[in-house]
């Protein structure tokens, strides 16, 4: 799982990962032309695969601009009970190492924009610290969607 950057205008945009879910994506879109995404030569290696199925990722989008830190939908998290999903139950993942690598310093971070509130786009908003739950983020302030 790489890390990903773009320049976009004034920004800077990570893409960081935090778990693989292809197995998850396969057959989701009953539609899906897996043949003509093949042709689109740009999504390969980073989005499909030499054999046409699309690569899914729980990530996290960290943006630079104008000296502000922006989280975007942070992740699953680890230590989390997620019964529903059993692969995702108690994760121990090294994400916060690849924020580290990006740049994003937890205690830094001035805004966490989530997209909607499912499970897979919260769970970093805490971490278990020496059996308490802690915010990640201490220093943010949260935007979520009204509706």
């Amino acid at each position: 799982m790489e890390l990903l950057r773009w320049q976009v205008g004034d920004a800077t945009v990570c893409r960081i990962p935090e778990l693989d879910a292809t197995a998850a994506l396969q057959g989701l879109i009953p539609k899906f032309d897996l043949a003509g995404v093949s042709r689109a030569g740009w999504l390969i290696p980073d989005f499909v695969d030499q054999a046409g199925r699309l690569h899914g990722l729980v990530q996290v989008f960290l943006i630079f601009i104008n000296g502000q830190m922006i989280i975007v939908d942070p992740g699953v998290g680890n230590d989390k009970r997620r019964s529903a999903v059993p692969g995702w139950d108690n994760l121990q993942t090294a994400f916060l190492d690849r924020l580290d690598d990006a740049g994003g310093n937890p205690s830094r971070i001035n805004y966490v924009v989530n997209t909607h509130l499912h499970f897979d786009h919260v769970g970093w908003h805490t971490q278990l610290v020496a059996g308490e739950w802690q915010p990640t983020f201490p220093e943010t302030r949260y935007v979520m969607s009204g509706e």
